[in-house]
């Protein structure tokens, strides 16, 4: 009812804006008699009104009958040229005095009825084209399939829409893969830890039952169980700081920034490993460039760093090996290296090494005692400083892991 009462006042506002235009323009422009001026008012009003009337109803009729657009276009057009025909024809006294000639100026009218409705054919076949390649292209994003895209040559509206339609298609099929990656990484991650927390509370509650059931009696055994079980109490202690650490980094924590001494930070730290290198029969140095020198970082985190890379070389590196770690400046960032002539890294693994829980590569391995967790968290503090870390393969073998920050 609304659309009904809508067109109603459409079609009355347009038959009184041809009246206003008639009148004054009769009178203030030609200076028509006020007779005149009435006559061309009452063929206004009659004329206008069954003109709007037939198109109105035509249009209503069309656009609910009609399947195609391109079809409702030449309708709009027959409509109007239909209009235009029976103006004519309510008007024939006032501006032919032979019939031939109304006759001639009707045939006309049909004729170009009958261009304007081609035109509209041809106009409309375009406009329905590209109506039809965004109806198809939203088929196939709704089946998933983000990739599709529709033609928008030009500029006008219907461009504009596709080009808005191509980057909405972009950035669906951009935000459903990151959804799919986070997803992924959801259910790995709950997979991983999982499995690093049930080797622990396994190996606790055999433990734990062997000494309430009494089977262990020996003070000596007993004493052996209750530090095997404080390691590994210690080790899920050490998983869950790393994983709150490592959310709390990804989430985009401050760090404690302040005014350090690099080489100094990096002799001390390496210095607290070498009693683990000797006994190892490790060589472990330091090269400090003279490029390196104060800048501004958080000492803790950049430590933890050093400590996770230094001893994941230590635990792959075989009596009689070294370590060297290194620190120069290159450009605007200082670049920090931790090699190693261990067992290195396979090829496949480099771009997973710094993955969470990764096991693929030997530094994840339980064996080593780890979480699984330092090298991603490496990167997180790394990142979280405006700077990277990498991993390369050693030649001919070994490691080597370079972490960039930034001056």
């Amino acid at each position: 009812m609304s659309d009904w009462v809508r067109l109603l006042g459409i079609a009355v506002l347009a038959l009184l804006g041809a009246l206003a235009v008639g009148v004054l323009g009769a009178a203030l422009v030609l200076h028509e008699p006020a007779a005149t001026t009435r006559l061309i008012a009452e063929y206004i009003l009659i004329s206008g009104a069954l003109s709007l009337a037939v198109g109105g109803l035509g249009t209503v009729l069309g656009t609910r009958l009609f399947p195609t657009l391109s079809l409702k276009i030449a309708l709009a057009y027959a409509v109007a040229s239909f209009g235009a025909i029976i103006t004519i024809l309510y008007t024939p006294l006032l501006m032919f005095k032979e019939p031939g000639d109304l006759h001639l100026l009707v045939l006309m009218l049909v004729c170009f009825m009958v261009i304007s409705v081609g035109l509209a054919l041809l106009l409309g076949r375009g406009v329905a084209r590209s109506v039809a390649s965004l109806r198809a292209a939203a088929r196939e994003i709704a089946s998933g399939n983000f990739s599709a895209r529709v033609s928008a040559p030009g500029s006008d509206e219907l461009s504009e829409l596709g080009t808005a339609f191509n980057r909405m298609s972009e950035q669906l099929g951009e935000a459903f893969e990151r959804e799919r990656r986070m997803e992924t990484a959801r259910r790995d991650l709950v997979a991983a830890i999982s499995h690093d927390l049930r080797t622990p509370l396994a190996s606790l509650r055999a433990m734990l039952e062997a000494l309430q059931d009494g089977v262990v009696h020996d003070p000596d055994t007993v004493a052996t169980y209750q530090i095997r079980m404080h390691a590994q109490i210690d080790r899920l202690s050490r998983l869950v700081d790393d994983l709150f650490d490592l959310s709390r980094l990804e989430s985009g924590a401050p760090l404690t920034l302040m005014t350090v001494n690099l080489g100094e930070l990096i002799e001390d730290t390496t210095a607290g490993f070498h009693p683990a290198a000797d006994r190892a029969g490790v060589t472990l140095g330091t090269e400090i460039g003279p490029g390196v020198g104060t800048c501004e970082l958080d000492p803790a985190q950049i430590q933890r760093v050093l400590v996770n890379l230094i001893d994941n070389a230590l635990h792959h590196t075989p009596s009689g090996g070294s370590i060297c770690v290194s620190a120069g400046r290159a450009g605007g960032s200082i670049s920090i290296d931790v090699t190693d002539s261990g067992t290195g890294l396979r090829e496949e693994d480099v771009p997973h090494v710094f993955d969470r829980f990764y096991r693929g590569e030997p530094s994840r391995s339980q064996e080593t005692g780890g979480t699984g967790l330092g090298l991603a968290l490496s990167r997180a503090i790394a990142q979280a400083h405006g700077g990277d870390i990498r991993a390369e393969r050693g030649t001919p073998h070994g490691a080597r892991f370079v972490v960039n920050l930034p001056l």
